[in-house]
């Protein structure tokens, strides 16, 4: 679970809570996974100059699937996965969204990992294109 709050240019305080889950439903070098994903929004000044709703809620489930590139044999191997995944949701104005994404993720040295994403989201009334590469450190390695 993930808590955000912004100020906004204007001052509008916007805060978000974003949840997700997932559970493999398959095992194995490839893997496919059930998940969910849920996100409220409220903003402290409603505004109808730009988007912001005194609440906003949307709730997206659907597939993902899990390929192994380097299929880890033991414990410390490095992780090398590319993923893809569907997702269809709905908002509390009852507008439908779907939601494809892939990332390629690879572990270059104990602790260093790298991934490549993009994010597709649409629905009559929104539309969003992400893509990018992130670093992630953590430190000892992973646990």
């Amino acid at each position: 679970m993930l808590f955000r709050s912004d100020t906004l240019s204007d001052g509008n305080q916007r805060r978000q809570v974003t949840a997700s889950v997932s559970r493999a439903l398959t095992q194995g070098r490839s893997q496919l996974r059930g998940v969910g994903w849920a996100q409220v929004q409220s903003y402290e000044h409603p505004a109808d100059t730009y988007f912001a709703p005194d609440r906003f809620v949307r709730v997206d489930a659907g597939a993902e699937y899990v390929l192994s590139i380097t299929p880890p044999r033991f414990s410390g191997d490095r992780r090398r996965e590319l993923v893809a995944s569907m997702l269809v949701g709905t908002d509390n104005r009852g507008e439908i969204y779907t939601h494809p994404s892939a990332r390629l993720v690879t572990e270059i040295k104990g602790g260093v990992e790298i991934e490549a994403f993009v994010d597709l989201i649409d629905s009559r009334v929104y539309r969003e294109r992400r893509g990018g590469i992130t670093v992630k450190f953590t430190p000892g390695g992973r646990r």
